[in-house]
């Protein structure tokens, strides 16, 4: 399992060649999947990512609308080059929650490329980038469980007929950490003090397996994390939400 919370995304100079002036690149740095950046037509292009200084680099996350015959190339590089980076990735289209994880590197500048010119939107849409590292998680007791709810209200008139505001539905998941080390266990607070209840994070359950689950955009569900130690071992339970 693991877990991406510091997306350099944030801090970075972003600029495309085929921005849609109604969805602008700036929406990627919204935490709310609702804003989104399109290029302007299905021509696709790129949006090139501005570090300020090399940094380290091993994950790119995407969520967007890209279609299964579409490419995602990311390219990584020194100086504004791109003829023959010292990085050049091709990301993996499965579904719409996308993670492609790759030896880590240290550049200032990215790039990333995407062509779609047969997606059925209509449009090539991009809700979300992240650039940045991981944690790997320890592992889990196998009690783990998926909840799909609905954030929608229903209500019954007095004759029994429903009335409802219908709003997404979201997964929940639980997990119960056993056998943490004290290495494992500040990892885990780290990523808890930095990003709180407030800021969504991409968690791979099974980062080799994304046919299982798909990553998802997350955020932890408790307002306070609880910490228990037996012998050598410390134990936690952790809730992640789906984030929209």
């Amino acid at each position: 399992m693991r877990l991406s919370y510091i997306n350099l995304i944030n801090d970075a100079t972003l600029s495309s060649d085929n921005e849609n002036a109604n969805y602008p690149l700036t929406a990627l740095k919204d935490i709310h999947l609702t804003n989104a950046f399109r290029f302007d037509d299905l021509t696709g292009g790129y949006i090139d990512i501005d570090l300020g200084s090399a940094k380290d680099v091993s994950t790119v996350g995407i969520i967007g609308n890209v279609s299964l015959t579409g490419t995602i190339t990311l390219k990584g590089n020194s100086t504004e080059s791109w003829a023959a980076p010292a990085v050049e990735e091709s990301v993996t289209i499965a579904n719409r929650n996308l993670l492609h994880y790759f030896t880590s590197a240290n550049y200032r500048y990215w790039r990333i490329e995407i062509t779609d010119a047969s997606n059925p939107d209509g449009y090539i849409e991009i809700n979300k980038v992240f650039l940045g590292e991981y944690v790997q998680l320890p592992g889990v007791s196998t009690d783990y469980s998926f909840d799909d709810g609905s954030l929608s209200d229903r209500q019954f008139s007095p004759t029994g007929q429903p009335f409802s505001v219908v709003r997404p539905q979201r997964l929940r998941l639980d997990f119960t950490f056993p056998a943490m080390s004290t290495s494992d266990r500040e990892a885990i607070r780290t990523a808890y003090q930095t990003n709180g209840i407030h800021t969504p994070m991409w968690l791979a359950v099974w980062e080799e397996s994304f046919d299982v689950q798909e990553p998802v955009y997350v955020l932890f569900e408790e307002s306070t994390l609880s910490w228990a130690r037996a012998g050598f071992a410390w134990t936690t339970s952790i809730s992640f939400v789906e984030s929209r």
